[in-house]
């Protein structure tokens, strides 16, 4: 003999349909619709896909609020917020540790200026520039530098996001 109350049968919860259609219509909106663009027929191989081509002008959507929104995010990295309290650490004053980081961080600048404008110019990736500079073999080795990097940057991040609930823990 079943057991019948509101929303159950057995005591498994009949399955709630308002619930179910939020979900569809989450995943729905979540989806990524395909487009029809001039790369589109052209078929992928190691030398070529439509990721590694430049984007049309109406498919562009990242501006201005994009740009600094990114580069606000990564200045505010742990090792970013590390900078001035290792430079310290080493022997500097307060004053000498804000004058090197802003003199690194102009460097910096000028450096990402410089390698990001022929991107944000002609609206070409990383991989597609350092195969105009390196050739298509060459731009391997030009890839696989800017994997190692991510390593450490990435390796030291962790790191310290790691050491993190070690220090809480001990308080």
């Amino acid at each position: 003999m079943a057991i019948r109350m509101p929303g159950f049968v057995l005591g498994v919860r009949e399955p709630d349909v308002e619930l179910h259609k939020a979900k569809k219509t989450l995943i729905a909106k979540l989806e990524v619709k395909p487009t029809d663009d001039e790369f589109e027929a052209l078929e992928t191989t190691r030398w070529g896909n439509k990721d590694v081509y430049p984007i049309p002008r109406d498919k562009r959507t990242y501006g201005w609020l994009a740009f600094y929104a990114y580069w606000g995010t990564c200045g505010i990295s742990l090792s970013s917020w590390t900078i001035g309290s290792s430079l310290i650490g080493i022997g500097l004053t307060a004053g000498q540790a804000c004058g090197v980081v802003a003199v690194g961080c102009v460097v910096a600048s000028l450096s990402a200026y410089l390698n990001g404008a022929p991107g944000a110019i002609h609206h070409l990736g990383y991989g597609t520039l350092a195969r105009a500079a390196f050739g298509l073999w060459g731009s391997y080795f030009v890839v696989m530098l800017n994997v190692f990097q991510s390593f450490i940057f990435y390796g030291t991040q962790m790191y310290f996001g790691g050491k993190h609930p070690v220090h809480v823990r001990e308080k």
